[in-house]
């Protein structure tokens, strides 16, 4: 027996179980050597994992009235464990005494957020408090070079670092196809080979590890486990009078059957104080004011009074786990935070001092905010809760913690429906990819990347209700119903006169009951609205009762504008055929020509009507649609502007 092997099998395995590595991909595997070598940095003493623990934290935890004792947090936050056990709003760098400006965010969930863009009315998505590196894989290159963060003097010193590993002599070239040591500075290769570190890092921060769905919220919106009294309040606060979820949305991520991401990564300006704690006094943080590619997403300058103090709206998962808390960690406790968005205008300004560090900070008052002028005054600062209330909030958001089998079945407690082992209700949900290129507000001189601006599902079998904002049914269901989805592209941004040269309609498959058939697109004859419905319950969706001048099989504009025909004013001729697939692609001449006399006549832009297979039984194709925060439908028009 070879005694040598079998242990560095049984070492494998062990930390196979600890870290979920028999998950990983080759890519994601690398990515998590790299997110965790010190030596990446100048002085060999910080990672990624640094700001971004895979550990758990140790926190004081009330085991008796007026008793408490350290333990480890129920799960990993991907946070500063010294700020969460020191209470530090900032992490150190690299360097001696070079600290960060800003508070680290959780890296769990990171994946979900959306590639930064413009989606014609706000700014959405992208990495870091402000949305300046479009997404994963930008947001990973940044630590490596910034001064206050891992040090390194350039890009190609990084590279060096990694030529000193055979494991990444060896990774680089199996995974890649690239040969480290052959590698010279200033060179397309070596910036390559540094686009693909950060690709690894991207991808395992798309792993398990980062992304595990299992919250108490998690089962019980599965319908697996249910709340406690105080839980159920604090939701129904949470979607109600307390307005919380009208920035960390709580519905699916990509409609019905997905997992929340509890957030819409919008932007908002809620009105925190400057945290004296910071060590270097940095002023105040202009937020979204300070991404440098604004104008660049949307095509035109951005007001300064639109973005300026404005940070990214972040995801509650693990949020207890996580303090202390804002863009520049001046709130201590959940408890805090929410008694500042109860009563942030409602307590007076704290004078002498007027900052976080006033005695009564919170108690009996709150500092003015950074950008006073532009902070969010409807949806915040006077809501009229009571202490018991805010408590139930709390509560409510304790439950967005991961590992629920394990701390809902521990120290007393005990949830019989969610034993220990028990997997993610959402363990089959691809987390998404949004470092893909084309993603919507992607345009550039001679291409439009867009966005659907509005979306919906028609069904025969309830002429008077609809489906909309969620996801597209195509096809017939099992009871013989038809279903049919309708989708149109605002084209205003390609210039009057240029000529359409190619057309490309992509949309992702999130739910099928069959294959081998295809989908037809045929252009509308007639306007239609989308309305404000949003389909529920049934893995095939249910219909709900429409609302005013939104679309129905028999109406235009639910109760008073009908079509021409049951079903949609459209044209008999297909413009673009293709077989259904997970990802479905329209394209051809037709599409071409359909775009062509739009931007020529843009009054006759109606857009499309989808037909799928309405002569079989269960041939119900369902897809992602507008209002996903992944999978969207997106459609690509590449065209010669007429001054060429």
């Amino acid at each position: 027996m070879h005694y040598p092997a079998l242990l560095f099998g049984l070492f494998a395995g062990l930390l196979a179980a600890k870290t979920g590595a028999q998950q990983f991909t080759d890519t994601q595997r690398l990515g998590n050597e790299l997110f965790s070598d010190i030596n990446l940095s100048l002085n060999r003493n910080q990672s990624c994992e640094s700001c971004h623990s895979l550990s758990r934290a140790r926190v004081p935890v009330q085991r008796h009235e007026g008793r408490f004792e350290m333990t480890q947090a129920p799960s990993a936050g991907l946070v500063d464990l010294s700020n969460v056990q020191d209470g530090t709003p900032v992490s150190n760098g690299s360097q001696p005494r070079a600290v960060g400006g800003l508070n680290a965010p959780s890296a769990t969930y990171a994946a979900l957020t959306p590639a930064f863009h413009w989606n014609g009315s706000r700014f959405i998505g992208g990495q870091f408090w402000n949305g300046r590196a479009r997404d994963l894989v930008e947001q990973a290159k940044g630590p490596f070079t910034n001064p206050l963060e891992m040090a390194m003097p350039n890009r190609w010193s990084v590279i060096e670092r990694l030529r000193e590993r055979p494991l990444y002599l060896r990774e680089f070239q199996e995974v890649f196809g690239i040969d480290l040591e052959s590698l010279e500075p200033n060179t397309s290769e070596a910036a390559e080979a540094f686009d693909a570190m950060a690709s690894a890092i991207a991808a395992f921060e798309r792993s398990r590890i980062f992304n595990r769905f299992t919250s108490k919220f998690d089962f019980v919106a599965a319908g697996i486990t249910s709340f406690t009294a105080s839980e159920q309040r604090g939701e129904g606060l949470f979607n109600g009078a307390a307005l919380c979820s009208q920035c960390h949305k709580t519905r699916g991520i990509s409609g019905e059957g997905t997992p929340a991401a509890l957030s819409d990564f919008r932007y908002d300006n809620v009105g925190m104080p400057t945290n004296p704690l910071i060590p270097i006094n940095q002023g105040a943080d202009p937020g979204l004011a300070g991404n440098p590619n604004l104008e660049s997403a949307r095509g035109e300058p951005t007001p300064l009074e639109e973005v300026e103090g404005f940070h990214k709206t972040v995801g509650l998962r693990n949020v207890e786990l996580t303090p202390p808390y804002m863009h520049n960690g001046v709130l201590k406790t959940l408890e805090e935070v929410v008694h500042y968005y109860n009563t942030r205008d409602v307590l007076p300004e704290c004078v002498e001092p007027a900052d976080a560090m006033n005695p009564g900070f919170g108690v009996n008052c709150w500092s003015r905010g950074e950008y006073h002028e532009t902070q969010n005054v409807e949806q915040m600062g006077n809501l009229g809760l009571s202490e018991q209330d805010e408590a139930d909030i709390v509560a409510f958001m304790k439950t967005f913690t991961d590992n629920y089998p394990s701390w809902g079945n521990s120290h007393g407690r005990s949830d019989p429906n969610v034993p220990r082992g028990t997997p993610s209700p959402f363990a089959d949900f691809v987390v998404p990819d949004n470092s893909l290129r084309d993603t919507p507000g992607d345009s550039t001189p001679g291409q439009l990347t867009i966005g659907a601006s509005k979306d919906a599902s028609i069904f025969a079998d309830t002429p008077e209700g609809s489906i909309s904002n969620g996801r597209l049914f195509i096809g017939r269901n099992r009871t013989g119903s038809v279903r049919r989805g309708l989708i149109a592209f605002d084209l205003s941004e390609i210039p009057t006169g240029s000529i359409v040269d190619s057309v490309e309609l992509t949309m992702t498959v999130s739910d099928s009951h069959d294959s081998g058939f295809t989908i037809s697109m045929h252009r509308m004859q007639a306007d239609w609205g989308e309305g404000t419905t949003v389909g529920t319950g049934g893995g095939r969706g249910r219909a709900q009762p429409a609302t005013p001048n939104e679309v129905t099989w028999l109406h235009r504009f639910f109760d008073t504008e009908f079509w021409s025909s049951p079903g949609g004013d459209f044209f008999a001729t297909p413009s673009a055929v293709s077989s259904a697939a997970v990802t479905t692609r329209w394209t051809g001449a037709g599409l071409q020509a359909d775009v062509q006399d739009w931007v020529d006549n843009p009054g006759s832009n109606f857009g499309w009507i989808l037909i799928g297979n309405e002569m079989r039984l269960q041939s119900v194709q369902v897809y992602f649609g507008s209002e996903s925060f992944s999978g969207a439908p997106s459609l690509i028009v590449r065209y010669t502007p007429p001054e060429q």
